[in-house]
C-alpha cells in the first residue's frame, strides 16, 4: 500500500534514487544535497511504499498568490498506478488558496505522452489559456 506524505523532511540518499530513475540528472550534478533543495520548498508531498520513496512532487512560490508546480516523479517500476495522480491532486488541493498554479514541461518529442497525461488531469497549455513564457536561460 502506498502512503502519502506531506513534509519536507527527506534525506538526500532517499531522493537520488528517485530523480536518478527518471533521468533528471540535471538535479544530481547541481545539487549538492538534494534535501535542503526540498526544505526551501513551497510544499511537498511523498509517496512512498513503506520505507522507499517511490514519488514526489513539490512546488516553489511566494505562500501567497503563486505557486509553480517544480517537480513531479515516480519511479518507473511504479508509474501507471495512480501514484501521480494521486500526487497531482494532493499538491492542487495545498494550492487551491493560490491565484495562479502552474507547472513547465518541455516541448520534445520524447515528452508527448507527459504532456498528454498533463492534458487528462485538466491541466491547460499557456496558448489555450492565451498565455505565454518567457524563460531566463541561465545553462544547460
Amino acid at each position: 500500500m502506498i502512503n502519502y506524505r506531506h513534509d519536507k523532511e527527506i534525506a538526500d540518499a532517499q531522493l537520488r534514487p528517485l530523480y536518478q530513475a527518471v533521468g533528471w540528472t540535471a538535479y544530481l550534478d547541481q545539487v549538492s544535497d538534494l534535501g535542503q533543495m526540498l526544505a526551501a520548498s513551497q510544499d511537498v508531498i511523498s509517496a512512498w511504499d513503506q520505507d522507499q520513496l517511490v514519488g514526489l512532487v513539490r512546488t516553489v512560490g511566494d505562500g501567497h498568490y503563486v505557486a509553480l508546480i517544480q517537480d513531479i516523479l515516480v519511479l518507473p517500476a511504479y508509474q501507471k498506478q495512480g501514484i501521480g495522480r494521486q500526487l497531482l491532486n494532493r499538491i492542487q488541493e495545498a494550492s487551491q488558496a493560490y491565484r495562479q498554479v502552474f507547472l513547465v514541461t518541455d516541448t520534445t518529442p520524447w515528452n508527448q505522452s507527459v504532456r498528454e497525461w498533463y492534458d487528462r488531469r485538466g491541466l491547460v497549455g499557456f496558448a489555450q489559456a492565451e498565455l505565454t513564457g518567457f524563460l531566463a536561460n541561465q545553462g544547460d
